[in-house]
Order: C-alpha cells, then sequence, then structure tokens
C-alpha cells in the first residue's frame, strides 16, 4: 500500500501487483465508524465529462444497492462495544445528485482542491451536506490530480487509480469523498488487459473507472474514516481494505455482444467490476 492511511487502487498492471489476498484475513476494531444506514452517492464531475460517459457511472451508482455484489458488503457491520448488538451495513444505497463543474480549478489539482469542490457544492446548493454519503469526484481524462499533502505524496495515474478519505466542513461535520478519475492516460494500468480496445459499454476509460468507483464505494462504507487511524473500522493486519484485497480480481465473466469482458449486470448495462472481500469466508467473491 502506498499510503497506510489511505486506501487506493493501485496503478500496476494485474500481472505485477502485489496480492493483497494473501495477507492476513480482515477483522473489525470494535466501536470505529462503518456508514450502516441508508448510503447516498453524489457524484462532482470535473473537467469535460460527456453525458454519455456521466450515464455509464450514473446507471452503475443506481444499482448496485440492489447488487449480489453489494450483498457481501451487507456482511460488514459497525458494533459499539463487545456487548452490543451487530448493525449490519445496508443495501439501501442511491444515487443522491450529481453537479458538473467544469474546469473551475483549471487541469491540475493539488493541495486542498478536493474537499474544497465538495465543499463549495454544497454551499452552492447543488449538493446537501451529508454525513451517510460519499461524494465521489470523478476527474475528467485530461485532468491531473494530487492526493492532499497531509496525507502523503502521490497522483492519480503515477501511484493510483482511485482512493477514498474524509474531509470536515467548514460547519464541523465530517464527510467522505472520494476521486476516482476517467484513466485515459493510464488505461494500461487501471484497466483490465481484456478490455482495453473493446469495452461493455464502448467506452474503456469509464469502464475501468467503474471497478474503482465500486473499489471505493465498499471500502468508503465500512472503513469511512481511513485517514484517521485510530478510526479505521474493517482492514487486515496490513492496513488493507476489502476493496484492495481483491484488486483486480474479476472472478467468473463472459463475452459481451462486442467482444468484450464483464461480470455483471447493473441497470441494464454490463460493467467489468474487480470482486469484492467477503468478511465471513475471508475471500473474493462476486456474490454472497
Amino acid at each position: 500500500m502506498l499510503f497506510p492511511l489511505v486506501s487506493a487502487s493501485f496503478i500496476v498492471p494485474p500481472s505485477t501487483q502485489q496480492d493483497f489476498a494473501a495477507a492476513a484475513g480482515i477483522s473489525y476494531t470494535i466501536g470505529n465508524p462503518v456508514l450502516t444506514g441508508p448510503v447516498r452517492i453524489y457524484n462532482i464531475y470535473y473537467g469535460s465529462v460527456s453525458a454519455a460517459q456521466k450515464s455509464i457511472i450514473e446507471d452503475f451508482g443506481k444499482g448496485v444497492g440492489e447488487s449480489a455484489w453489494w450483498n457481501i458488503e451487507e456482511k460488514y457491520y459497525y458494533q459499539a462495544s463487545s456487548g452490543s448488538p451487530k448493525e449490519y451495513i445496508s443495501g439501501n444505497v442511491t444515487l443522491g445528485g450529481t453537479v458538473s463543474l467544469g474546469y473551475t480549478k483549471g487541469k491540475s489539482l493539488s493541495g486542498n482542491a478536493l474537499p474544497d469542490l465538495v465543499q463549495e457544492s454544497i454551499d452552492s446548493g447543488a449538493l446537501p451536506e451529508d454525513p451517510n454519503a460519499v461524494y465521489f469526484i470523478v476527474t475528467a481524462g485530461d485532468v491531473k490530480e494530487s492526493i492532499r499533502p497531509d496525507l502523503g505524496t502521490a497522483s492519480f495515474c503515477s501511484d493510483y487509480c482511485g482512493y477514498h478519505v474524509s474531509t470536515v466542513l467548514k460547519s464541523g461535520t465530517r464527510v467522505f469523498y472520494s476521486q476516482v478519475g476517467i484513466p485515459t492516460a493510464c488505461l494500461s494500468g487501471c484497466g483490465s488487459p481484456s478490455n482495453q480496445r473493446f469495452s461493455p459499454n464502448n467506452d474503456p476509460a469509464v469502464d475501468a473507472l467503474i471497478s474503482a468507483y465500486a473499489h471505493e464505494l465498499a471500502e468508503a462504507v465500512s472503513d469511512p474514516w481511513s485517514d484517521i487511524d485510530a478510526s479505521r473500522a474493517w482492514q487486515d493486519s496490513t492496513g488493507y481494505e476489502n476493496g484492495d484485497k481483491c484488486a483486480y480480481k474479476y472472478g467468473t465473466t463472459y463475452k459481451t455482444s462486442n467482444g468484450a469482458t464483464a461480470n455483471m449486470k447493473i441497470s441494464g448495462r454490463d460493467y467489468l467490476v474487480q470482486q469484492n472481500w467477503d468478511p465471513v469466508k475471508q475471500a473474493c467473491a462476486l456474490s454472497a
């Protein structure tokens, strides 16, 4: 892992990526936060993202909570103390809203640019302030992005394909956000080798983004305070989260009508999404 406090979908190709699943099984730190209730997804599109690309992403967000893949996530829970009942993650995941910002901060994002985009989207009234949500900053293929300096020194396409962390708004509310970029410049590192030329939705870069989007969503719900070491919830002994342990592992796949590779259908679309880590079976899986 590049950053012990940050979940990242790594840039290295599947053939050379470290096998995170080889580490010890995942476990929960009692009392630490998990998003167990209904979860909203908010997409903040930064840069030039076409209507067709938004549709691919939004259809996934609208249907993932009803998928067999998300049933694995519902095995994760919050527990206040060892004697308290377990509160399991809900299947109620919805797309709460979207906003398109253009290039309001130029084509290179660094420092606190991403949490500022979340704050600005709330201040403008485009999106609500929601502590039970994940705000996805979806950056266009021509946008460069570097992680917040308090979390490390790394950048999209050079070191990762996505990550999730938290930020405290000026109201004092802590919210959770994720960066997932359209990996036009690093498709060979962020996408499946089988979908480099053809992809299920005829956009290889956006189809590659979907797997990173799913990865970060699963982690942001089961380990939302990933950047606060004392508050991390579900991880293995080396700090890897559920998405990390199954990165680039797709399980059983099938061919779509255009010759691309997929492994699930959500909202009527075919997608190729990495497996999730089943905390009961302690293994990667596509369904519970």
